[in-house]
């Protein structure tokens, strides 16, 4: 099943990755009043990578981003660009540029975070 190999990715990542907190970011605007920003944070675990050389093309991938691997394993399945992702390991703030899924059986097991810079 494809949900006990995410729980399994998800207990890998705890061992060997890091702490990951997804955030997801909504803003409103109610009736004329200021919008109002509010977060949703999913805690979890990943494996924060840099992007090969070749890859970094200015524009799509910039110096500096990263991916990052996490497990679909207690995770939202919508991911939107105003999403972001805090490693906690050293506190950085970083943008949801995208996200790739890997899928077995039409659940998703991983996702790829491109991520970039401080949000």
């Amino acid at each position: 099943m494809a949900n006990d190999e995410a729980l399994q990715i998800y207990k890998d990542f705890q061992k060997d990755g890091e702490a990951i907190v997804l955030r997801r970011v909504t803003i409103s605007e109610p009736g004329g009043l200021d919008p109002i920003e509010t977060h949703e944070d999913h805690a979890t675990f990943g494996v924060p990578t840099s992007f090969e050389s070749h890859l970094v093309d200015g524009q799509r991938i910039q110096a500096g981003d990263i991916k990052i691997l996490v497990s679909s394993y207690l995770l939202p399945a919508e991911h939107r660009p105003s999403d972001q992702v805090l490693r906690v390991s050293n506190g950085k703030l970083y943008s949801v540029i995208n996200v790739g899924a890997t899928t077995e059986r039409g659940e998703d097991l991983l996702y790829e975070i491109h991520a970039r810079g401080e949000a």
